[in-house]
Order: C-alpha cells, then structure tokens, then sequence
C-alpha cells in the first residue's frame, strides 16, 4: 500500500454505522474473506494487511463493530510489522495475540483515528 494512512482510512470507513449488526452476512463475510486469503496466499505476502483491510471494510458495513489496528515490533529479532482486527479491545479473529509482540501504532475505529504523535508526519512523508 503507498497511499497515505489517512487516505486509506477514508476509502475503507464506511458513511453510515448500521444500527444492528447483520450476522448472517457477517458470518458469509468471515467465510469468503478466509477462502479468498488462503487462495491468494502464495501471491500475497501482506496477508494480515489484505485480511485486515477486507475484513475491516466489509464488516463494518454489515454492522460491527470493530477496529483495525497496525502495529510494529521484532519477531525473532527482526522488525516486522503486523496488522489484525480488535472487536471490545480484545484481538479478534486472532490466532495468537499480537499485543506482546506489536506495539500499535495508528489504528482505524468507530471513533476518529487514535494516533500516535509524529506518525502520520513518518508514514506520509
């Protein structure tokens, strides 16, 4: 992804917030969204970004509520960057949680964007 932080966040939010979460198309969502993820595996090495962002976008619209939260950190003394979903501020969908290992660093939400001071300056240039 080269667009700004903030550009990708106004393409994925949605303009309203459905008063009631749709399940059955929540649950379609998760299903399709997982197969497309494994399909694509070997193309994409951005899987949580990938995963992140479709899950983000079209869940949002089906009514739930969640975030997505990018994080960085080291893994096996590597840096490595990570993003995943936070529904009630707990991981979600998560494996592992990526809290010990990823330091959030901006994330998109209900709210306006938390963000961590001088990021948005870093990441846009």
């Amino acid at each position: 992804m080269r667009l700004p932080i903030r550009r990708l966040q106004s393409l994925v939010e949605p303009s309203f917030f459905p008063a009631e979460t749709d399940q059955a198309t929540a649950e379609q969502i998760l299903r399709d969204t997982e197969r497309m993820v494994r399909l694509t595996a070997r193309l994409n090495t951005r899987r949580c970004l990938a995963r992140g962002l479709t899950l983000y976008f079209f869940l949002r619209r089906a009514g739930v509520d969640l975030a997505l939260v990018f994080g960085a950190g080291t893994v096996e003394n590597e840096f490595a960057a990570h993003c995943w979903l936070e529904k009630n501020g707990e991981p979600y969908l998560e494996r592992t949680d990526p809290r010990p290992f990823f330091t959030p660093m901006y994330r998109f939400d209900r709210s306006d964007s938390r963000v961590v001071k001088g990021l948005v300056r870093h990441l846009n240039g």
